[in-house]
């Protein structure tokens, strides 16, 4: 099993380090050379340095199951449980729900979320992040259940186990 999870690890980083890389670029359209030789190179020299940069987390970061209380986030199959339900997210709520669970009973800020989820390297004076948390929310922690995401106001947030 230790080879499938090198190799999902490795492949997850070179995956996230180009998912990063093409963010960044659409977001930053003065980045872009496109068709042109020279922005091949940069493009190519930039996802290397994501990738050298992802390699140089600590082991640690190599878990392919998040647990935190009842939700569940298997890394290899991209799957995410709260209890027996089964909770489908989108791609950019998979990278916020991962950094949350990794920094589980932290307080996560704001300017945090838009420099590791975002890869933002300014914080913009907008409302993108209460958003996506928002809609998380709705997806995570249902009417009837105790809530996991919790807001301090003017802070940010915590992902918490329930009591």
């Amino acid at each position: 099993m230790e080879p499938v999870r090198n190799f999902y690890w490795k492949s997850t980083m070179i995956s996230t380090a180009f998912d990063s890389l093409l963010d960044a670029r659409q977001s930053s359209p003065q980045n872009t050379s496109a068709g042109t030789d020279m922005g091949d190179i940069a493009l190519v020299a930039e996802l290397l340095a994501r990738v050298e940069a992802l390699l140089r987390r600590p082991a640690d970061s190599r878990e392919t199951v998040l647990s935190v209380g009842p939700l569940r986030f298997d890394l290899l199959t991209r799957t995410v449980t709260r209890g027996e339900r089964t909770i489908r997210l989108l791609p950019r709520e998979f990278t916020l729900l991962e950094y949350m669970m990794r920094h589980k009973d932290q307080l996560v800020t704001r300017a945090a979320l838009f420099t590791e989820v975002w890869n933002y390297k300014f914080v913009p004076q907008s409302n993108l992040v209460d958003v996506h948390i928002g809609r998380l929310r709705r997806k995570i922690d249902r009417r009837d259940e105790p809530p996991m995401i919790l807001s301090v106001r003017g802070q940010g947030f915590v992902l918490r186990a329930p009591l």
